[in-house]
């Protein structure tokens, strides 16, 4: 959370700009968990998990085609429908809210 305002950068691994799956990456490294580092392997590192099922720290995903090798966007779940996310170029580190824009995969990390 101390990343909110941080711009997206492509290919962002911090300390002060981030894509997805860098901001995912450092976050977790910080909880002494190591990811790797696109969203379609850290995806390949979870457990499926249901919608129903997520908890806070979970992450969420984005799939074209609702497979891991379709997936494209990923964020941490924080609880009750929001996620902390770099979302896209021209925006900054943000919680935003399943009700903007709504995964399709969710997973925990084993």
């Amino acid at each position: 959370m101390r990343h909110l305002g941080d711009p997206y950068v492509w290919g962002g691994n911090g300390p002060h700009g981030w894509d997805c799956s860098g901001l995912v990456m450092a976050a977790y490294r910080q909880a002494g968990i190591a990811l790797p580092r696109v969203a379609d392997a850290q995806y390949r590192a979870t457990q499926p998990i249901s919608r129903g099922q997520l908890r806070r720290g979970d992450l969420v995903f984005w799939s074209s085609d609702s497979s891991s090798s379709g997936v494209h966007h990923v964020a941490i779940y924080l609880g009750g429908g929001q996620y902390l996310e770099a979302p896209r170029p021209g925006k900054n580190v943000r919680v935003s809210s399943f009700c903007w824009y709504a995964p399709n995969l969710y997973g925990r990390v084993r």
